[in-house]
Order: structure tokens, then C-alpha cells, then sequence
């Protein structure tokens, strides 16, 4: 008999195959799932977005408890990040705010976001475009800059440079004493004495002459230095005075631009700028230690310029002031002695003009860049183009004072010097006392003399001035000054870095990092 197979057996091989594989493939996949799971658990890309995640909560919840007030120191150093604005001034202000946010931001909108700042800001500008006259095209990229700032170059103007306050002061009562038009004084320093009863007396007499005289004085500078009767003698007498930014109990930003400028011009014939003060110790009288500065006289067409900047200074607090500007300008011709550029600098435009110009003179120096100055507080810019220049071969000296005027200043200053001198700049300090000459000479044919210090008060927040000198004798005048003091000064060296006190290198340390707002 024929032996028939249960269906059921007959279909359990193939459907029992079918079945292996599918646990087989199930298997499989399983694997590779999870082994596609490790991967993705422990790739860099997740665990990056993962501690990016943490890291916003972390922030988020503080940020959700934070107070009222530390929500706008937030949003007040956003702002302040955002701004256009240099880098160094940024952190100053981000510090204060960030430890102290309800001080750090009140003090930050009284002292940078004031309308009265804003109108002066914009008169400014309105009267720094009155034109001087053309001038000559400059031979050299400083002087097509200074051009378009509208500070013409001139090649008609001799100029005398002055090695010391009381060679300058003697030339200056010499040339006060024939004004007949008109006379005009601006100075950040007024003080009581010798010096200020010579110039007092002169001013009146020249006044009862029919001169016409003005002189402006800085709040700041000159205060508890003048009586405000001097001033009230002088107007009886004849003599216009103002008193730029005078102080107020209200704080704005106003109170601290000040105006730094030292300027004499007489009849719109001669001009004078420079580091001197009409104040004793810069003629060198009743001093215990020497004091040093320098200063330029200009005869010719360049004196026009320092009769804007006067008469643009003034005007800013006299609004009737820059109407008649122009009738001062006169058309006094010197024998040729290679190009002047006077300049001006000032905190209400938005161009860092003596910074640019001293950037411009080491950036461009190849044998050697010479610097007098009494302070040494700097951006990072300035510092890294100092460097660079002695790194890439040229001289890069420096005189600053051995005994400094501003303890503060000379402290915060010291901390330079190390990174100055480590990448080969040289520092001298001069020993007979204080170095307050503010001058740049590179190559034997450019210099400035001016008002300028190397500090951020100077380059960023006060009103300054300074005269660019291209191929003119008194530039070699400028380099012989500098050789001369030289040989009173003591070099820097590595080894005198740390000579100083822990509590004054520490009190350096932390001033340096407020530096812009000192």
C-alpha cells in the first residue's frame, strides 16, 4: 500500500525555513540598529549638540532669575559690544558693568548717552567744515589724509622748534607785544605766578591798545589753579575769556573731553603750539627737579589753520561765534622750507586723527622712529605696531620721564614696558626730572610737534593739536633735541622691570585693564 505523508509535514520544511530566516533578518537588523544607535549615541556631532543644549540652559536659568537690573546690565554690554567702537574702551566699560551692573550702567548712560554731548558733538562737525584754503598737494599718504580731514599743507611757513618752555616763553612775550589785530591765547593750564602775571599784564596792556585778545582756558585743567577773579579782572579790562567745559555737579560726557590744546596766535602772522602751559613749571621755575618740553613757532600760511582751530573751539560755546571765521585768515608767505601740516584732533568726530598719524610714521619708518612723551598708556594697535617696527629691524626709542607728574600715569605706564623692550624697543627714562615734550621724529625728514601724549585720554577723549613736518629743517632740529637728551636718560633694561613694589605693580596690573577711562 501506498504510503501517503501528512500535509502537514509536507509543509512544515519550507514554512520552518521561511521562518529562520526572517528570525535570521530580524537579527540582523536588530544589530545593525543598534550598532547604528551607539554610533549616533557616541559621535562627536551629537555629543557637541548635547553640551551645546546644556550649555544654554545653563544660561538660560540664571538668566530667568536674574534681577530687573541685572537684565539690563545685559543688555548694556550687547550694546556696548556692538558698538563701533575701539576695542580696549569696550572692556573698560563691560568690567564695571558686569561686577557692579547697577552702577556700571547708570554711570555708562550719564557719561555716554546725553543729548547736550550730542548737540556739541554735531556743532562740531558742522564747524570743522569751514574751509581754511586749499594749500599745496602733499607729497606723502599723511598729508593726503590730513587734506581730506581739511588741514591743508602748506609750503610757505618756516618754522623754529624749541627745545625748552622758557626758550618758547621768551619768543612768545616777544611776538605778544606786536600784535595789532588781534591776539588769541588757548591753554589747558592757567595757574597763579611768574609766568601767568607776565602774560596777565601783557593782555591787558595789548586789550587798552585796541587789540582785540581772547583767551580760553579748560575747566578742568585750570581749576584750582586761577581764581575765577583773574578772569573777571581780565574781561574789565578788555580781554574776551572763556572757560571751555567748565565743571558742573552734573556729570556728562562733556566733563571729561577735555580741551588739551596749547595755541598762541598773533595777528594770523606767527602761531605757537607745544606741550607749555602758562604755569611756572614749564619755564622751569621753583621746580625741585627739571622740567622738560618742547613747542614750534610758525611764520607763514600754516597760522591759518591754528586760527580755525581757535576760533572753532571757541564757537562751540558761543553760537554766534564761527560766522566771521574766515575775515581772520591772512596770506602771510615765509620762504619755502619744506611742507606743514597743523592738525587737530577731537572726541566729537569719529576719526582717531593723531593716533592715525603717528600709526602712519612707525608704520612707514625704516631706519628709526624717536619718541618723546610723558605718558605711556596704549592700545593694543599702537603697542603691536611698535613691536613690528623693531622686530623688522628699525631704531624704536622712547623717552619718558624718570620723575612723572602723575603717579597713576607713570604706574599704569611701567606695565609696557616689558613687552616693548622683550620684542626690542628701547626705553629710556629721562633722570633730571620730567619729560613733558610730546614729539615724533622718523628718518631725518618727518616729525609732529604738538600737544599729543601717547595716552588714551590724548588719542581718543581731549581736544588736541600737533603740526606734521616733512622735509623741513627743524626736523633735524627735533632729532638733535632727542640725541641730546639721550644723554641724560638711563636705558631700561630687562632687570629694572621688577624693581618696583608688588603693591605698585599690582595697583599697575588692574589699572591698566580701566586704562581708557583714566
Amino acid at each position: 500500500m501506498e504510503q501517503h505523508s501528512n500535509p502537514t509535514e509536507h509543509n512544515s520544511g519550507p514554512r520552518e525555513g521561511r521562518s529562520r530566516r526572517w528570525r535570521r533578518g530580524v537579527k540582523g537588523v536588530r544589530i545593525e540598529l543598534s550598532t547604528v544607535i551607539r554610533r549616533v549615541i557616541f559621535s562627536r556631532t551629537l555629543v557637541a549638540l548635547l553640551l551645546l543644549l546644556a550649555q544654554v540652559v545653563i544660561l538660560l536659568i540664571p538668566a530667568y532669575r536674574m534681577t530687573g537690573f541685572s537684565l539690563l546690565a545685559a543688555v548694556a554690554i550687547l550694546f556696548i559690544v556692538n558698538r563701533e567702537e575701539n576695542p580696549d574702551f569696550k572692556l573698560a566699560w563691560v568690567l564695571p558693568i558686569a561686577v557692579l551692573p547697577v552702577f556700571g550702567v547708570l554711570l555708562y548712560l550719564v557719561l555716554k548717552l546725553q543729548p547736550s554731548a550730542c548737540l556739541v558733538s554735531r556743532r562740531a562737525r558742522q564747524l570743522d567744515r569751514v574751509a581754511v584754503d586749499t594749500g599745496v598737494e602733499g607729497p606723502d599718504g599723511v598729508c593726503r589724509y590730513l587734506a581730506k580731514l581739511n588741514y591743508p599743507t602748506y609750503d610757505d611757513t618756516a618754522v623754529h622748534y624749541f627745545p625748552l618752555g622758557e626758550l618758547m616763553f621768551e619768543e612768545m612775550l616777544r611776538q605778544m607785544e606786536t600784535a595789532e589785530e588781534f591776539l588769541f591765547i588757548e591753554s589747558f593750564i592757567v595757574a597763579e605766578g611768574v609766568m601767568w602775571e607776565e602774560v596777565k599784564q601783557l593782555l591787558k596792556r595789548k586789550a587798552a591798545q585796541g587789540v582785540e585778545v581772547r583767551l580760553m582756558v579748560d575747566g578742568l585743567g585750570s581749576l584750582g589753579k586761577l581764581p575765577k577773579t583773574h578772569l573777571e579782572e581780565l574781561e574789565r579790562a578788555g580781554v574776551r575769556c572763556k572757560v571751555f567745559a567748565p565743571l558742573h555737579p552734573v556729570l556728562s560726557t562733556l566733563q571729561n573731553n577735555r580741551d588739551h590744546r596749547k595755541i598762541l596766535v598773533v595777528d594770523g602772522r606767527v602761531g605757537f603750539t607745544g606741550g607749555i602751559n602758562i604755569a611756572d613749571e614749564y619755564i622751569n621755575i621753583a621746580l625741585p627737579h627739571h622740567w622738560k618740553d618742547t613747542g614750534v613757532l610758525l611764520e607763514g600760511g600754516a597760522v591759518n589753520s591754528l586760527t580755525l582751530m581757535f576760533l572753532r573751539t571757541w564757537a562751540l560755546y558761543d553760537p554766534g561765534g564761527g560766522k566771521n571765521m574766515l575775515c581772520y585768515l591772512r596770506h602771510h608767505r615765509a620762504p619755502r622750507d619744506g611742507f606743514v601740516v597743523p592738525y587737530a584732533d577731537s572726541p566729537f568726530d569719529e576719526e582717531d586723527t593723531g593716533k592715525r598719524v603717528y600709526l602712519d610714521m612707525i608704520h612707514t619708518a625704516q631706519r628709526y622712529v624717536h619718541i618723546m612723551t610723558p605718558y605711556l598708556i596704549i592700545d593694543s594697535e599702537l603697542s603691536q605696531g611698535l613691536r613690528y617696527a623693531a622686530k623688522r629691524g628699525v631704531d624704536v626709542s622712547l623717552i619718558l620721564p624718570a620723575i612723572s607728574d602723575n603717579w597713576v600715569a607713570s604706574t599704569v605706564g611701567r606695565t609696557y614696558y616689558r613687552e616693548l623692550i622683550c620684542d626690542g624697543v628701547k626705553i629710556y627714562e629721562y633722570e633730571p626730572g620730567m619729560m613733558h615734550g610730546k614729539s615724533f621724529v622718523v628718518d631725518d625728514n618727518r616729525a609732529v610737534v604738538g600737544t599729543i601724549n601717547i595716552d588714551y585720554r590724548s588719542l581718543f577723549l581731549h581736544l588736541e593739536c600737533g603740526c606734521y613736518l616733512l622735509d623741513a629743517s627743524a626736523v633735524t632740529a627735533v632729532e638733535e633735541d632727542f640725541q641730546i637728551c639721550l644723554e641724560w636718560c638711563r636705558r631700561i633694561g630687562p632687570q629694572d622691570i621688577d624693581i618696583y613694589s608688588l603693591p605698585r605693580r599690582l595697583i599697575g596690573q588692574v589699572g591698566r585693564l580701566f586704562a581708557p577711562l583714566l
